[in-house]
């Protein structure tokens, strides 16, 4: 079997002993007679690097509720910190520590809004295109910021416009956000995303309108204070003071918003066990408590440093390295699975058609061929082997698809295997399917029938067993495989030498299975293998 770093350890005397082997490697001894279980496993985490790194779980594609809840703890801890404590300032007079900060932000904005089109163009995910728009409105946002607040520009853009232009691309945002989350769903989706587009749309325009337009037009957000206490440098220890309640119902009510989709994304992303918008979840709960901070002073085009825009930043530049990373695996993923749909087609239409000739035509030779004939025998023995051939092609076609194939189909493979397998060795060959309803992935279907080639021929060729018995049964979240065979048996300590085992080893361990093996000298072999059910595995190359 395949070595580990657990070494295999033999008993003395002649009793059988059995190995388990796990997961993580392990190898413990059993004594004859107990069964155990199959200890459940799931699919190791995809996250890559990031803010997905950081809130991933080992084994789990999307992080546990306990990691969510972690974060938004230690985000509301700070935010309390920010806004209670006098002597903690929500904003500092930092003129170009402020349009640096405004001009990375909108960069990475830009980054991620080409993403957004490259993801869009290459997996054709709708919400890939929403989310890329809506980080480069947020970038048009953090950069007219920047710009507007530098000291060579300061004036040119009245105070008033700037306010209503920031909170309209955020709005414009927001609903683009909810769009992308509406896409998600497949009842209720294109009409909630066209509400999302007319709303984003339409606070684009009136934004862009705001900007060219009078000052006297638009209801004042701030009191003629306000631009004194600016200029003049201080810390703004807590509430920015002048603020109309127009201005702070505005950024409650993008509060509100930023948490419907921190919120929404969170719970899609566990829908659908999809790590990509788990990542973008814990993003935007960055961004809601950026937003937060945006209450007692609000975002401006100002050299001031605020604790929202380090919010804002830290969760831009979290994604863009997940983002980056996850694209390129997707691609490589993407590319991988057109290569494999061309090879399955190349299979149907060149292998699998004419395997279908050669089996018309062998037909044609058996029914001409009389029973006394002295090669009908090698006639039936060709039939079923070219049977097990097709059959041979239409798992590698599946498996090429990486489509699910019902329990009927793996229940007929593997007893024309046996009946094969019977003829080929001359051994009573048996093997026996528990009644199931569930559907297999055509990979698991590949891997339990090589296993069983591989169990079965090593105890006919190794064991001179004359008789073999494979039982495949379906619990609740695993597939149990046992095979027994009355053949000569070994010495376990020196099941590692055999290749045959180790494949067997080999294909349990990718699936996070266990296996166990019990033989001795004269008393047969029973090998029992547990495979996961919803477990994925890397590709056998």
């Amino acid at each position: 079997m395949h070595r580990s770093s657990a070494s295999l350890h033999t008993s003395s005397g002649s009793r059988p002993t059995s190995f388990v082997r796990d997961s993580a490697d392990q190898v413990r001894s059993d004594e004859p007679g107990r069964s155990r279980a199959p200890e459940p496993h799931h699919a190791r985490s995809t996250g890559g690097p990031g803010i997905a790194g950081l809130l991933s779980a080992p084994g789990s594609r999307v992080p546990p509720t306990r990691r969510y809840v972690a974060l938004w703890l230690v985000l509301a801890s700070i935010t309390a910190i920010v806004i209670l404590v006098p002597s903690v300032p929500v904003a500092m007079y930092q003129p170009r520590l402020s349009v640096a900060i405004g001009a990375v932000s909108g960069v990475i904005g830009l980054g991620l809004l080409q993403l957004g089109f490259l993801r869009f163009r290459v997996l054709r995910q709708p919400i890939d295109l929403y989310v890329g728009l809506a980080f480069g409105v947020l970038a048009t946002s953090d950069l007219f910021a920047a710009v507007a607040a530098s000291p060579a520009l300061v004036g040119i853009v009245p105070l008033e416009n700037a306010f209503y232009f920031i909170l309209l691309t955020r709005a414009a945002a927001v609903a683009l956000f909810l769009s992308g989350l509406a896409s998600t769903h497949e009842t209720h989706g294109a009409w909630s995303t066209w509400i999302g587009h007319v709303c984003a749309a339409l606070f684009g325009v009136i934004a862009v309108a705001i900007v060219f337009s009078s000052t006297d037009l638009l209801p004042p957000l701030v009191d003629p204070s306000v631009r004194a206490l600016l200029a003049s440098g201080q810390p703004i220890p807590d509430l920015l003071p002048g603020q109309h309640p127009i201005l702070v119902l505005a950024n409650v009510t993008l509060s509100i918003a930023w948490l419907a989709c921190a919120i929404g994304y969170t719970r899609a992303a566990h829908r659908l066990g999809d790590s990509h918008l788990a990542a973008l979840g814990a993003g935007l709960v960055l961004i809601f408590f950026g937003q937060v901070h945006a209450i007692p002073f609000p975002a401006l085009p100002s050299e001031y440093v605020a604790s929202g825009d380090l919010f804002r930043l830290a969760a831009y530049g979290l994604l863009l390295s997940y983002v980056m990373s996850r694209t390129a695996r997707d691609f490589a993923a993407t590319a991988t699975h057109n290569e494999r749909l061309r090879l399955s087609r190349e299979l149907h239409d060149g292998l699998a058609q004419q395997l279908a000739m050669l089996r018309l035509r062998l037909g044609h030779v058996t029914e001409l061929t009389t029973p006394s004939d002295p090669r009908s025998h090698d006639l039936e023995v060709a039939q079923r082997v070219l049977e097990s051939a097709t059959s041979e092609a239409r798992r590698a076609i599946a498996a090429l698809r990486s489509e699910s194939v019902p329990w009927e189909y793996l229940k007929s493979a593997l007893l024309a295997f046996s009946e094969e397998f019977s003829l080929a060795y001359d051994v009573d060959a048996h093997v026996r399917i528990e009644p199931s309803q569930v559907r297999l992935d055509s990979q698991v279907q590949a891997d339990v029938v090589r296993i069983l080639q591989e169990a079965f021929s090593n105890a006919a060729r190794h064991g001179q067993a004359k008789w073999i018995e494979a039982v495949i049964a379906a619990r609740a979240n695993a597939l149990s495989i046992t095979v027994r065979d009355n053949g000569t048996g070994f010495d376990p300590a020196d099941a590692e030498r055999g290749v045959g085992l180790r494949s067997i080893a080999e294909r349990v361990e990718r699936r996070h299975g266990r296996l166990e093996l019990t033989s001795s000298a004269g008393s047969g072999t029973k090998i029992q293998a547990w495979l996961p059910l919803h477990a994925s595995a890397p590709e056998l190359v």
